[in-house]
Order: structure tokens, then C-alpha cells, then sequence
């Protein structure tokens, strides 16, 4: 059985080869950096970040016990 924790998502093409990553213009990507995030948007994803963690770890623990 695969691991929840552990699946990525493949980009394919229609012969099954990877496809090439996204190129974004350099313009773009340098305003994208130059836009800090402020610190509700830190705080919001790090908690995002911890509910995932907890998640997983609830998905193993039911997983495990299934078996």
C-alpha cells in the first residue's frame, strides 16, 4: 500500500514523458518578491501548515489501526 504522506501528483504528457516546468516571465517573478507577505498571511499559512501535520499524522494513526 502507498503512503498517504508520501504521494505526488505527476505532471504527464500524452507519451508519458514529465512535463517541462512553467517557465514565468522574469518580470513577473521579480515583482512576486519584491510583495512581502505581512504577518497574518505568515501566521495563517504556518497554522495552515500545523492543521496538515495533525491531519497526516491522524490519517496514519487511521491507516495503521485498519490493518
Amino acid at each position: 500500500m502507498q503512503d498517504i504522506t508520501q504521494v505526488q501528483a505527476a505532471a504527464t504528457d500524452k507519451k508519458g514523458a514529465k512535463a517541462p516546468p512553467a517557465k514565468k516571465p522574469a518580470k513577473e517573478a521579480e515583482e512576486v518578491k519584491e510583495i512581502e507577505e505581512s504577518i497574518y498571511v505568515k501566521e495563517m499559512k504556518e497554522a495552515i501548515r500545523v492543521e496538515k501535520s495533525i491531519l497526516r499524522f491522524r490519517l496514519v494513526q487511521i491507516r495503521n489501526w485498519t490493518y
